[in-house]
């Protein structure tokens, strides 16, 4: 194991003087905190964070926040996990996990802002409920959301572009002949369904279709609630001929409906999916599908909270990912009457 001493010995400086570096002191030369740094990498050092707290009181810790145990195991959030990890690879920062479940009547805040000292919190998946965003504003530590609109000081938020995927998908649906385009969204309660809802619009008003509720259905976001969704679209008296689905996993589920149905796609429907999970290129047909960018946003989540943590007063205003559509094999012209 390396050690302080070792990088000491190699930098040439004393050992009090390797710490001072390499906890950014001010007292120390910009071109010796160079030297240190490039030596502790060579070297392979890796901090002690709990005995670094103990000498300068700070935890170096971040927090992920979530507040479902699900998230975990998603099929796309285990990307942006991903990204956070590789994000603080090479920082002073280390992460630990806190999962706060819906129905808790407890907010994590007294028990893990105020006894491990974090110094910044990742907030990832489905929006927390009040009490937990009122802890998060008392906690008076940056906090940067993933794929939820936080707002606030030392607060800012990383998502994917949700209304150019969405508006996207509904593009590519209209180039190929259709006019009678369904949804398949999740509650407004939800940010980013709020935003592909409003991408969906839009590309229908962009192409001089009218929006019409009756084409709009709700799931939550799992396989079961997409299958139910698609059922009543194709239970109406005017089904769709392709519909946008805001989720992979709601998108499989859709497909199985219709399916189930004796429909056969794309021939009788297009669907287009939002998330580009692996099982997209797997499912049969393998299904078109807007691209996220998992591991990106977390990256970017890090970098976000760590300029926070660095300059707290400094405003950061949303990063927004870039997303690409995918084709493949769900989508095709509407079959012809």
């Amino acid at each position: 194991m390396v050690t302080l001493k070792d990088v000491a010995k190699k930098a040439g400086v004393s050992i009090a003087t390797v710490s001072h570096a390499l906890n950014d002191y001010d007292t120390v030369a910009p071109a010796t905190k160079a030297k240190v740094w490039r030596v502790a990498t060579e070297l392979g050092y890796r901090p002690n964070l709990i005995a670094r707290g103990l000498v300068t009181q700070r935890s170096h810790l971040i927090g992920l926040l979530t507040m479902e145990a699900g998230i975990l195991t998603h099929l796309f959030f285990p990307d942006v996990i991903g990204g956070l990890v590789f994000g603080l690879q090479g920082s002073e920062f280390g992460l630990t996990l806190w999962v706060n479940e819906e129905d808790s009547a407890h907010p994590p805040s007294n028990q893990l802002w105020r006894q491990m000292q974090l110094e910044g919190i990742v907030v990832l998946g489905f929006e927390p409920k009040t009490s937990v965003l009122d802890a998060l504003q008392m906690a008076k530590v940056p906090v940067v959301f993933v794929d939820i609109e936080g707002s606030g000081e030392q607060t800012t938020y990383v998502t994917s572009d949700n209304v150019g995927g969405s508006h996207k998908a509904v593009e590519y649906l209209v180039s190929l002949g259709h006019r009678r385009i369904g949804l398949i969204g999740g509650t407004d309660r939800f940010f980013i369904a709020r935003q592909r809802f409003e991408g969906y619009r839009s590309g229908l008003e962009a192409a001089g279709i009218a929006y019409d509720p009756s084409l709009r259905e709700y799931g939550d976001f799992t396989k079961e609630g997409g299958y139910r969704a698609m059922a009543r679209l194709l239970d109406a008296d005017n089904p769709p001929t392709a519909v946008f689905v805001v989720s992979d996993l709601m998108a499989f589920g859709a497909m199985e409906c219709a399916q189930d149905r004796g429909l056969q796609i794309p021939r009788d429907l297009s669907i287009v999916g939002f998330d580009d999970i692996a099982a997209s290129e797997h499912v049969r047909p393998a299904l078109t599908t807007v691209r996220q960018f998992g591991v990106e946003m977390g990256r970017q989540a890090v970098n976000e909270l760590l300029a926070l943590i660095r300059n707290p007063e400094e405003h950061r205003p949303p990063r927004v990912i870039d997303v690409e559509l995918v084709l493949r094999g769900s989508c095709g012209p509407p079959r012809a009457s």
